[in-house]
C-alpha cells in the first residue's frame, strides 16, 4: 500500500482544474427524498496495492455545498446535481503521484458527434458558465469568512452576496443544462450579472 496518492488534471496551459487524494472524505449526505440506494456510490482515490479504476467526470471541481438530487433518479447511480462545468473538448495532462513518484499521460476530451453546436458557441457556453461557477466560489468564500466575524459591515452585506450566489448558481444550471447555442439573452443576462457583481465586489472588499 502506498502511504500518499494524488491524481490531477491539467488543461493544455498547465492550469490544474481537478485534483484527487487518497486522503479525500467523502461528502456528508444530507436528509434526501429518495431512498439512500439509488445514490451513486463516492468514489475515493485508493492507495492500495493493485490496480484500480478511477472515473473522472469531466467537470471542474463541484461547489462545496450541501449535496441535492434530481427527481430522475438512477437505481444505484444516481449522482448529485451538478455545480461545475463541463470542461471543454481538447487535450488534458493527468498526473498521478504514489509516493513521490509521478506519472503522466495525456487525455483526450472529444465532443459528441451528435452534437452539432459549433466549438465556437461550446467556448462562450464554457466561459460563461465558468464565469458563474468562479464567482460562486467567491460568493461561497465570502459567506464563510463573514460567518467566522463578527465585523458589522461585512455581516450587513450577507444578503447581497448571497443573493448573487443564487443568480449565479441558476445562471449556470441553466447554460449547462444542455449543448446549444446560448440566447443573446442568456449571454447578455451573464454579462450584465458579473458586471454588477465586479462593481458591487469592488465595493465590499477594495483593494
Amino acid at each position: 500500500n502506498a502511504s500518499n496518492v494524488s491524481l490531477e488534471i491539467s488543461d493544455s496551459r498547465g492550469t490544474v482544474i481537478r485534483k484527487y487524494s487518497d486522503k479525500d472524505s467523502m461528502y456528508k449526505i444530507p436528509d434526501v427524498n429518495i431512498p439512500l440506494y439509488w445514490i451513486r456510490p463516492q468514489n475515493i482515490l485508493s492507495a492500495a496495492a493493485g490496480s484500480h479504476r478511477f472515473m473522472w467526470d469531466m467537470k471542474y471541481a463541484p461547489l462545496e455545498v450541501p449535496a441535492r438530487y434530481p427527481m430522475t433518479a438512477i437505481y444505484k447511480n444516481t449522482p448529485p446535481d451538478q455545480t461545475s462545468p463541463w470542461v471543454m473538448p481538447g487535450t488534458y495532462t493527468v498526473k498521478l503521484t504514489v509516493d513521490g513518484k509521478t506519472f503522466t499521460h495525456p487525455l483526450a476530451i472529444k465532443m459528441d458527434p451528435r452534437v452539432k453546436t459549433s466549438v465556437a458557441d461550446l467556448q462562450v457556453q464554457h466561459d460563461l458558465s465558468l464565469m458563474c461557477y468562479n464567482n460562486s466560489k467567491k460568493c461561497l468564500n465570502a459567506l464563510k469568512m463573514i460567518s467566522q466575524r463578527k465585523d458589522t459591515l461585512f455581516s450587513g452585506i450577507k444578503k447581497d452576496i448571497s443573493g448573487y450566489l443564487r443568480v449565479f448558481t441558476s445562471l449556470h444550471n441553466v447554460m449547462q443544462d444542455g449543448d446549444m447555442p446560448l440566447t443573446t439573452e442568456m449571454i447578455s443576462q451573464a454579462k450584465e450579472a458579473e458586471s454588477k457583481f465586479d462593481s458591487d465586489w469592488s465595493r465590499w472588499f477594495p483593494k
